[in-house]
């Protein structure tokens, strides 16, 4: 039953992901003046993590963390007004104590994400709301995450693990202009995990989101605060790297990143 759930929603996206493809030829084949930009953002910031754990070996445990410097990459593919692709490479770092009860080893750790967004525009070009310009559509993409765990390595003794898990994303964006100089971007994503290395997830519940705010200088050149936001909840099954030890749980993460990006477009 969940096998048949999860192929699915496969082609429920491969659908989706495929019609706005052929949308966007169709667009670009039937437009005179076919605009290409490229967009490169560079960002540096501060992350929050909080982070909880819970397994019959171990009592629960529960981390908070407020760390930096958060590096941000995107590159942008713009193929005109409607339709682009994008790019971006996160890494945020965290750091977990050792508490009364359980000695953690190693207490830093990066969490490091690989996104690959296919964006499609639904409304005009010439859309307003409040007098402003407005845009908003569909975005559909897939994101790998290289996330920790602790791993228990012996009793009362863990370690951070990093494990891969492979998601699709559906949801949408908005943007909308506050004037000649501001505006701002939102966007809010549900993860749909299709694939995973290091561990085995049940009931895995994913969303991301973002909130921005760009100032330009000109057509070439703008900054922006973007505060970014993870949340997952599963349980899961991860064998330790070391011990060979089987750990059996419930996992619960969220990560919150404040940034100011520099945008440059060519």
């Amino acid at each position: 039953m969940k096998l048949n759930i999860k192929l699915k929603f496969i082609l429920i996206f491969k659908l989706i992901f495929v019609t706005l493809i052929s949308a966007a030829q169709t667009k670009l084949q039937d437009s005179n003046s076919k605009i290409i930009i490229h967009q490169v953002t560079l960002g540096i910031g501060l992350t929050y993590f909080y982070y909880n754990q819970s397994q019959s070996s171990i009592s629960p445990l529960n981390f908070k963390s407020f760390r930096g410097p958060s590096t941000f990459l995107e590159y942008k593919y713009k193929w005109n007004s409607d339709f682009f692709l994008l790019f971006n490479f996160k890494q945020a770092p965290g750091y977990i104590n050792s508490g009364e009860t359980l000695k953690v080893k190693n207490h830093n750790f990066n969490w490091k994400t690989y996104s690959l967004d296919f964006k499609s525009k639904l409304s005009s070009n010439n859309k307003v709301f409040l007098g402003r310009k407005i845009e908003y559509g569909i975005a559909s993409g897939f994101l790998y995450h290289q996330a920790p765990i602790l791993s228990l390595t012996e009793m009362n003794t863990a370690e951070i693990e990093y494990t891969n898990i492979s998601v699709l994303n559906l949801g949408g964006f908005l943007d909308y202009q506050l004037n000649n100089k501001i505006n701002t971007e939102v966007f809010f994503r549900y993860g749909h995990v299709f694939a995973t290395r290091n561990i085995t997830l049940t009931q895995p519940l994913l969303f991301d989101g973002s909130l921005g705010l760009q100032y330009h200088f000109n057509s070439n050149l703008a900054y922006g605060w973007y505060w970014y936001g993870q949340y997952q909840t599963y349980k899961y099954s991860h064998n330790d790297s070391n011990s060979n030890t089987k750990n059996i749980g419930k996992q619960t993460l969220l990560y919150s990143n404040m940034d100011l990006r520099l945008i440059l477009k060519f």
